[in-house]
């Protein structure tokens, strides 16, 4: 009887697992349905990481990327795919490894000098959390890399 116990708690932990992989996986697939939505409505022409974060080269910059580890230094603004700006900045120094997930999967595609627009699903961005109290929101940027280091 008391082996029963931790079996029972075991097999509740990987139910809870599974809800909540779902769950993530109910929130990508409306993601992707509204990002798949907005592309074609913008008559964007776009490409895709496996993670997905859906990107626009606009200029690739030089043969200089940054990585994970370095500070960059990125003119952005940060919108709703409604339109509503939520953040903006000029010459922001951030180190890339403090920024949301998909940020740090696409400013490597650019260079010194890139310019790109990124169209990130909620889960690599605040997830869960609300942002201007939007829960779930897929996040867009349009992002110039001035510099790295």
């Amino acid at each position: 009887m008391k082996f029963l116990f931790p079996i029972l708690v075991l097999l509740l932990s990987f139910t809870s697992c599974e809800d909540i992989e779902q769950t993530r996986t109910d929130q990508l697939n409306i993601d992707l349905k509204l990002i798949d939505q907005y592309v074609s409505d913008q008559n964007l022409v776009m490409k895709k990481t496996d993670d997905p974060i859906y990107y626009l080269v606009e200029q690739p910059g030089t043969s200089e990327h940054p990585q994970l580890q370095h500070t960059v230094t990125v003119k952005y603004k940060g919108y709703f795919l409604d339109g509503t700006e939520f953040d903006s900045g000029n010459e922001v120094d951030i180190e890339l490894y403090n920024t949301i997930e998909g940020w740090q999967i696409a400013l490597p595609l650019i260079g010194i000098g890139g310019i790109m627009k990124v169209i990130i699903p909620s889960e690599f961005a605040y997830a869960g959390n609300e942002i201007e109290g939007r829960k779930n929101a897929v996040l867009a940027f349009d992002i110039e890399l001035i510099n790295f280091k």
